[in-house]
């Protein structure tokens, strides 16, 4: 039998990671905190253990998903320095099972399953009827050194002796010789010392990065990588970007009940998205639909082969067709298909733009916002539609029910914004619109990714949804007038191209 303890904080900002500040805000430094705690968590779960145990300074909350509570036992760290609290947490897991202990900390996020597997095989745990017994099975302690001098585990073939106190209480700790104290007294004990490979904690933006270049498939190397240093801590009543890139929904990743698996590594494919009908087809609406456009969304998305018994029921074979028309007599077919199918490809060469936290303005029922979070990539759809939301929500995008005026998370520190699929229109003031956008933009390097209109048009409308709509204020802009109105906005044309007969601008603050 054997035991796996992890040490820990909980990623509070202010509380943990604190010299990763600057240049990371103390909300960033948290995340990170988070993220490599979650990484080492996974590790430890693929590890051949019998027991686990999280050693937490603080309280187990919503940061920390059920599927890895579960996997865990939880107990506080008692009070006092931290050689004090080290040795409580091998009395800990002495109490529960006499066999080997192997503790780690939460600075490590490339840490691995093998190399967790190695340390418990050297203090002889889970051994009987192996063939490499007698090979590996010869350590009394297992140390595994940092590479700022201190060490990032340390394991016990007997946590439970009287000798443990003296091994422990009274090492001098986050010292540049804490490591040689630590591994002194090992061996002045006369144990038998298996030493693990070398690793960088996590204290300082280079270690973070190195850490995040060993391991280029963990939650901590995708946060990292869509961090711009800074700029992106939310305020006391604004949902966090980084918090909701860790709990963003991966269908590229593995099931995280397997042990071992950790996310999707780089350079994998990642597989073509379901329509969203398909994800939403067993649920059903009883709110209320107060439009002809929210009508034909639901019976859209109700026309699926897997849509539910009361869906099939109330639906009719085909959803109503929708006409916008103008103040001019002009009419077009509102194609509510399409905003509820998967994105094809010309919308997939446009979200590899988005490389970073993405704020999708008129989402609806979310193909883009979802399809960007199924890649992992942060972002945040916005709608004023409540059918289109829930039916985003569903598909996996994080939306809010709220108008592009009115206040936003992460205001001025967007780095991408889209307007798809004609929503320049919105309000019928691209003007207004493009000048509310430049605020919730990154003041420096942010981009808008702006769908035109196919002709040069610069038209204000008032639309109608069908033949008895209320009125709305719209517009249709074409490129050239884009780039007139953005340009005094401080907007600089970064790029246009076209694809599959659509037209697209790239501008940068």
């Amino acid at each position: 039998m054997s035991t796996l303890i992890v040490i820990a904080k909980e990623p509070v900002a202010g509380r943990v990671k604190t010299r990763l500040c600057p240049p990371f805000t103390a909300a960033q430094a948290a995340a990170l905190a988070r993220a490599a705690l979650l990484d080492t968590l996974d590790a430890v779960r693929g590890a051949r253990a019998d027991h686990r145990l999280l050693v937490l300074d603080g309280v187990a909350g919503d940061w920390l998903p059920r599927a890895l509570r579960d996997g865990f036992t939880i107990v506080p760290q008692v009070p006092g320095t931290l050689d004090v609290r080290l040795a409580a947490a091998f009395a800990e897991a002495a109490r529960r099972d006499r066999g080997p202990a192997l503790l780690v900390g939460m600075d490590t996020p490339q840490l691995s399953a093998p190399t967790l597997n190695k340390g418990l095989l050297a203090l002889g745990a889970g051994l009987a009827g192996a063939a490499t017994a007698g090979s590996y099975a010869d350590a009394d302690a297992v140390f595994g050194p940092a590479q700022d001098g201190g060490f990032w585990a340390l394991g016990l073939r007997e946590p439970g002796h009287p000798r443990v106190n003296g091994l422990l209480i009274g090492v001098p700790m986050s010292r540049e010789d804490t490591g040689r104290h630590q591994h002194d007294r090992l061996a002045a004990a006369e144990l038998r010392i298996s030493i693990l490979p070398t690793l960088r904690d996590v204290d300082y933006e280079p270690d973070a990065r190195a850490a995040a270049a060993e391991a280029p498939g963990s939650r901590f190397a995708g946060l990292l990588a869509r961090i711009v240093t800074g700029e992106d801590e939310s305020g006391p009543h604004e949902p966090d970007l980084i918090e909701s890139h860790l709990n963003q929904p991966d269908l590229n990743a593995p099931d995280p009940l397997e042990p071992g698996l950790t996310g999707p590594r780089a350079g994998s494919t990642a597989r073509p998205a379901a329509p969203l009908g398909d994800q939403y087809a067993a649920t059903s609406w009883s709110g209320p639909v107060s439009s002809g456009y929210e009508r034909a969304l639901w019976q859209t998305i109700a026309q699926t082969p897997r849509r539910s018994s009361a869906a099939s029921c109330a639906a009719p074979a085909h959803p109503e067709p929708i006409m916008l028309r103008c103040e001019s007599g002009a009419v077009f077919h509102l194609d509510v298909a399409k905003y509820a199918a998967a994105p094809d490809e010309t919308d997939s060469s446009l979200l590899d733009r988005c490389t970073g936290p993405t704020l999708d303005i008129g989402c609806g029922p979310g193909r883009l916002a979802a399809e960007l979070a199924r890649r992992g990539v942060p972002s945040l759809g916005v709608d004023v539609t409540p059918v289109a939301l829930l039916i985003a929500r569903a598909a996996g995008a994080t939306a809010l029910r709220r108008s592009v005026f009115d206040r936003l998370p992460g205001e001025g520190r967007w780095p991408y914004a889209l307007l798809i699929d004609g929503n320049i229109g919105i309000g019928g003031d691209p003007d207004a619109l493009l000048a509310r956008i430049k605020t919730l933009l990154c003041p420096r390097g942010g981009r808008l990714l702006v769908e035109t209109a196919a002709g040069e048009q610069d038209e204000r409308h008032e639309l109608r949804l069908g033949e008895h709509g209320a009125p709305v204020p719209w517009a249709t802009v074409g490129r050239g007038a884009l780039l007139e109105l953005a340009r005094p906005l401080g907007y600089r044309l970064e790029t246009n191209w076209e694809s599959a007969g659509r037209r697209f601008t790239a501008l940068a603050t």
